[in-house]
């Protein structure tokens, strides 16, 4: 597996009022609730979605969305008031107007300052914009509404067994299921136009379950075992490199991926090779350069903390701390990840200091 080429593009401060995200703590794993003692303390996740332009937006707990240029460069919050429940999507462009889901079926135009410019009701639970339109997933295939008025112009037919849809260079990208062929496959269906198709075969089905987003050549993005690939429509598979775990130390970031017999962290400096089960995954780096592992979570175990030298030899191993969230560099499942239009992968990593957003690129070979 090979690494990718990692950047940090913004680190967002916790609860500043001005610019940070909304800090909120939970329980980690989830299914130890009923084992007492196993639960580590955790921070939230955070939602990212970015607009056409490259402009990053960041959601926590729905309090406000945060804006960012696509250098990561501050351009301030919008509040959100008046909330019938919990954040379900969103999507904002690059003036800093959104479009909020709420869990409970009601979407709303939201401007810059928080006021609310309409409401519909919807039965969705994903929203997809291209600046002037909206697409939300229905019944009958995709509403297709009016940005500025949330007015439904009209419904767009998909493919039969289509899935969860992405935007890739003015496409609605997706992949679909073929129970009478037994294939996966992928539509790319142009809103104006007609539908291209690629009905995959063999090699393709085992990369076409777990897609993640769409670029600007409409090539669809998926996840397998820390592997990312991506599909075009013409049938090309290629394989972009390996991530499971990230953290940031000094503004630098290192990623570590599987490997056979260890685990790999790869950095500014190159790569270092740890004697470690492949499930565990990167969350720290000390100011002494000691990498921290953590993994082993199962119902009967919180999980162990391993601490490796710069050397890369192994120096302790440990329960993992009740309050995680003190070291912790999270990297949220591969569903939160976005696809910016040239292909890079950008991903929120909460670490103690703020949301790092992390851009991914293909490592160039040298």
């Amino acid at each position: 597996m090979s690494a990718f080429a990692a950047e940090l593009v913004a680190l967002v401060p916790w609860d500043d009022e001005q610019q940070g995200v909304p800090s909120r703590f939970i329980d980690h794993p989830m299914f130890s609730w009923g084992v007492p003692g196993q639960t580590r303390r955790v921070r939230a996740p955070v939602r990212l979605r970015l607009d056409r332009d490259g402009g990053l937006h960041l959601a926590a707990d729905g309090s406000g969305i945060v804006h960012l240029a696509a250098d990561g460069s501050s351009l301030g919050r919008t509040p959100l008031a008046e909330r019938r429940g919990p954040l379900t999507d969103y999507a904002c462009d690059a003036d800093g107007d959104c479009a909020v889901l709420e869990e409970g079926g009601r979407l709303r135009g939201v401007d810059r300052g928080g006021g609310e410019r309409w409401s519909v009701e919807t039965a969705a639970t994903k929203l997809l914009s291209t600046g002037d339109r909206l697409y939300l997933p229905a019944a009958e295939g995709l509403d297709e509404l009016d940005a500025r008025s949330g007015a439904r112009l009209r419904t767009l037919s998909r493919r039969a067994g289509a899935g969860e849809p992405f935007l890739g260079g003015g496409r609605i990208v997706s992949r679909f299921f073929d129970d009478q062929r037994e294939l996966r496959g992928i539509e790319a269906l142009d809103p104006d136009g007609d539908a291209e198709e690629l009905a995959g075969g063999e090699k393709h089905y085992a990369w076409l379950v777990h897609p993640f987003g769409a670029d600007a050549r409409s090539r669809l993005y998926v996840w397998r075992d820390a592997q990312v690939g991506r599909v075009g429509v013409d049938g090309a598979i290629e394989v972009l490199g390996a991530v499971e775990g990230i953290a940031v130390k000094d503004g630098a970031v290192y990623t570590s991926r599987p490997t056979a017999g260890g685990v790999v962290v790869t950095g500014p400096d190159g790569d270092a090779t740890l004697a470690a089960p492949p499930e565990h995954r990167l969350i720290s780096i000390d100011p002494g350069g000691r990498y921290h592992l953590m993994g082993g979570e199962a119902p009967d175990s919180g999980g162990e903390l391993r601490t490796y030298g710069a050397d890369g030899q192994l120096e302790a191993t440990a329960p993992a701390p009740e309050d995680l969230a003190g070291i912790d560099c999270r990297v949220p499942g591969f569903r939160a990840w976005q696809v910016a239009p040239d292909g890079r992968i950008v991903i929120p990593v909460v670490t103690p200091e703020g949301v790092a957003v992390v851009g991914l690129d293909r490592r160039q070979a040298r």
